[in-house]
């Protein structure tokens, strides 16, 4: 799980504030992850909207089905994913010493808070919302506070190492293999067509570059990256964020070098590496510092979200997602 999906995950979250919901009573522990006990109001909410997300796909009745082993199997994992995004969040921050319930963080959610309730006609309506989410206002300042305290933490580990401020430091990582250019040209959503059409549309590419043609001239001619249209600096990326088979493409290059084509989940990608320039990195030396604490960041709340997957090995029987209301 990388962290630009995570970030997403939970801006997605703040974007559906003005309707976001749970109705929670009972703060008694459900079970505990990383240390940190997860209250009955928490587990529901994630339970409830999980369940709702499967039921979408299989049908409500799905739980008296022949489809039931498999919806219940998706549904535990949603729900373990998205306990642990939100404790893995918890845990990373008690390592640099900030928690969602310091001063300045509750500060900031209470404001959050105040702004979504102010965007209903009164109070009740606001209860409404949050009652048809399966939301408490405890819930709401919970992911509210967990959200803020994921940039905290972000800001905390960058604090606590005098070497990520170390212009030296920085310049040897840019310099590095862990720092790499690449460009790609992506046949995806923009090429409107099936998955099939964009896989014989990217094998004609490569076969293209195979013949001899110049991979900038196709990047222009085909690309549905937009970000690579008119753009000759490509992408100078570190692991940790961008998707998973991406990345692993992109590392095992060579510079000079291209690759087979590669299926991610925005369509498929043929990627060239190229020779860092120096005066590019000069230039913009601030936003790639920022890329390499992403990248730090990403690969500890990895790390920390499988440690903590390992520990959590089942959900609870006592509270059974597909019956909670």
């Amino acid at each position: 799980m990388k962290i630009y999906r995570i970030l997403a995950a939970f801006l997605a979250v703040l974007m559906m504030l003005a309707v976001l919901v749970s109705c929670g009573k009972e703060d008694e522990t459900v079970l505990s992850i990383g240390g940190f006990d997860v209250p009955y109001h928490v587990y529901r909410y994630i339970a409830v909207n999980s369940r709702r997300d499967v039921e979408a796909q299989f049908g409500e009745d799905v739980w008296s089905s022949d489809k039931a082993d498999e919806a219940r199997a998706i549904l535990e994992e949603n729900v373990k994913d998205s306990l642990l995004n939100l404790y893995t969040v918890c845990s990373l921050g008690a390592d640099f010493g900030v928690s969602w319930s310091d001063d300045l963080v509750s500060a900031q959610a209470e404001l959050q808070y105040q702004s979504a309730v102010a965007e209903y006609e009164n109070e009740r309506e606001f209860k409404k919302a949050l009652e048809e989410m399966a939301m408490t206002e405890d819930t709401f300042r919970f992911i509210l506070s967990n959200s803020i305290l994921n940039n905290e933490a972000y800001a905390a580990m960058i604090a606590s190492d005098k070497k990520y401020t170390d212009k030296e430091y920085l310049q040897d990582i840019f310099d590095g293999d862990e720092f790499i250019r690449v460009k790609q040209i992506l046949v995806g959503d923009a090429y409107s067509a099936s998955d099939e059409a964009k896989l014989e549309k990217a094998q004609d590419i490569k076969a293209s570059l195979d013949a001899g043609e110049d991979f900038d001239d196709l990047c222009r001619a085909f690309n549905n990256d937009l970000y690579m249209f008119e753009n000759d600096d490509g992408y100078y990326i570190m692991r940790g964020t961008r998707n998973f088979e991406f990345e692993e493409a992109a590392f095992a290059l060579e510079v000079g070098e291209t690759g087979d084509i590669v299926k991610t989940d925005v369509g498929y990608s043929i990627i060239k590496r190229y020779e860092k320039d120096a005066e590019y990195i000069a230039e913009n030396f601030d936003a790639l510092a920022a890329e390499y604490y992403e990248s730090v960041y990403s690969i500890m709340y990895e790390e920390r979200y499988e440690k903590l997957s390992g520990e959590l090995k089942s959900l609870p029987e006592a509270y059974d997602a597909t019956e909670i209301e």
